[in-house]
Order: C-alpha cells, then structure tokens, then sequence
C-alpha cells in the first residue's frame, strides 16, 4: 500500500483528526508527523513490555540533560498547566493530535511517557505521576506529568480528582552510575 493511500486510510478511519489536521499549519502537521511515530512505538512496547521497560529503553535513548543539582528549569515560574516555553506546548499539542489520530481515547500513560522523554532531552526535571479515582464502584486509573510539583498541560480540574499513588522520574545520578559500572553479572568493569 503506498504511503498516501495508508494515510487517507487512517484519516477516513477517523474523520474528526482529519479535520483537525486540515485546519493546521505546515509547522503543526510536520510536528505531528514527527511525533506520531514516536507514539506509535510507545503504545507497541507498553504493550509488549510493559511501562517500566518502556521508560528504561527511553531513558537509554533520551539523554539526560538534566541535573538534580540544577536550578529549577525554565517551567518554574509557570502557572499551573502553562508552559512558558512555546516549543513545549506546540509538542504535547502534536502528542495529543497524534495520539488522537493513532488510537483515540484513554492515551494519558504513552503521552506522560513521550511528554517526560521530551522534557528529559530539553533539560527540564519532570516526574510521571500515576492517581486513581472512584468511578462509581470502579477505580479510573491516570498518569499525567509534573514540573516542580506542578501538572503540565493538563485539562483544568482532572489531576484534581485523582488521587496520586506514585511517582516515577530519573534514576538518581549516583545509582546509574553504579548500574552502569558493574558487568553484565553484577561484577566490577575493570582491568585485573
């Protein structure tokens, strides 16, 4: 199948992405395009490996720019939900459309976990948040992504009514160092 046959498949699959995508620049469709790779991989491997392998492989892949011992990075000073940095926005913008247009519906955990890889490579400290809430008789499940204690670029009211059960961020500096000093047996690397 050619590639714009594929693509007229998948935007008459979903027609209201298609809208979406016409009425949008060339700068916010190459991001999309960009990202919608990305988002499908995600959605392959927490399928196939689950979360925390997930963010292992991507924190292999995704360098760390980060220091815990840095200043607090440029989403401090933000109001709760809005990222000063207009290229932040315009990316979790492009991981929203391209979640819709992949797999509408529940996307929070590969969108917390490509939104932490972005922020990671942009040098910002960020933390996936996982809360539940009571749905009725039935818990609802939600991860969403911190800054400095802050949830970034969620709907108003939704981290509100969740109850966090954990956080998941980097490794701490000195623990990945010594993960990455040991062989392949726990032994030492070294000469004799």
């Amino acid at each position: 199948m050619s590639p714009k046959a594929s693509s007229l498949l998948l935007m008459n699959s979903r027609p209201e992405a298609a809208r979406t995508l016409r009425h949008l620049p060339i700068a916010g469709l190459a991001r999309v395009a960009l990202v919608l790779p990305v988002v499908v991989a995600l959605d392959a491997s927490l399928r196939l490996v689950g979360f925390r392998r997930t963010q292992r492989l991507l924190g292999w892949i995704v360098p760390d720019r980060t220091s815990r011992t840095s200043p607090p990075g440029p989403h401090a000073d933000a109001p709760n939900n809005q990222p000063p940095d207009p290229r932040t926005a315009a990316v979790v913008q492009a991981i929203d459309r391209a979640g819709t247009l992949y797999r509408p519906g529940r996307m929070c955990l590969r969108r917390a976990l490509a939104l932490w890889a972005w922020l990671r490579w942009q040098g910002t400290p960020s933390d996936i948040v996982f809360g539940v809430r009571r749905d009725g008789h039935a818990l609802t499940a939600h991860a969403w992504v911190e800054v400095n204690g802050r949830p970034l670029q969620e709907p108003a009211g939704l981290v509100a009514q969740h109850v966090a059960l954990g956080t998941v961020g980097r490794e701490p500096q000195s623990r990945a160092r010594a993960h990455r000093a040991r062989g392949p047996h726990g032994s030492a690397r070294g000469g004799s």
